[in-house]
């Protein structure tokens, strides 16, 4: 799909298939770097900031299962940065998991899990980014609204007595 929006020259497309095919193969633990690399770029020629930032905060992700830690680190930081700029809560929160996971660091991990909370995707994303390549299935098939649960104080509450940390799912 992605060669046919290229010669047919729709960059929208290209951009649109690449950004989704980059987030199923992350979901499934598969490489998925040089889509989500490919889809922020042409989002950004286009002038696309708000799908530009969300790229962003999922390459930070692939960049980490990839082992990449240089460019997970550099791509949450953009991401963050365009997240604050435009008003993107789900890319803001992707970057705080992603740097959470890259430096090993709780409060910033715990970030990204209130973000992705209040837009009820926390239960699929606490799970994205935690594979390792060429591992199947090991996330659900997609985000879903989530019944919100008031906090405990407690970071990482599930509301059933358990805690989840945001750093391993």
């Amino acid at each position: 799909l992605s060669d046919a929006c290229r010669r047919e020259g729709d960059r929208w497309g290209e951009a649109l298939v690449a950004l989704l095919g980059g987030i199923v193969q992350l979901s499934k633990g598969e490489v998925a770097v040089p889509d989500l690399d490919r889809a922020a770029r042409i989002f950004e020629d286009l002038g696309a900031g708000v799908l530009q930032t969300l790229a962003h905060g999922y390459l930070a992700l692939a960049a980490a299962v990839a082992g990449d830690l240089d460019l997970a680190a550099r791509s949450a930081h953009q991401a963050r940065t365009l997240a604050l700029l435009l008003d993107v809560p789900g890319a803001a929160g992707l970057a705080a998991l992603a740097l959470g996971r890259v430096l090993h660091d709780e409060r910033e991990a715990a970030r990204g899990q209130d973000l992705l909370e209040r837009m009820g995707t926390w239960e699929w994303h606490r799970m994205v980014g935690t594979a390792s390549p060429g591992r199947q299935g090991h996330a659900p098939a997609g985000p879903r609204p989530v019944k919100q649960t008031p906090r405990s104080g407690t970071e990482g509450a599930t509301g059933n007595g358990s805690t989840v940390s945001p750093l391993t799912g």
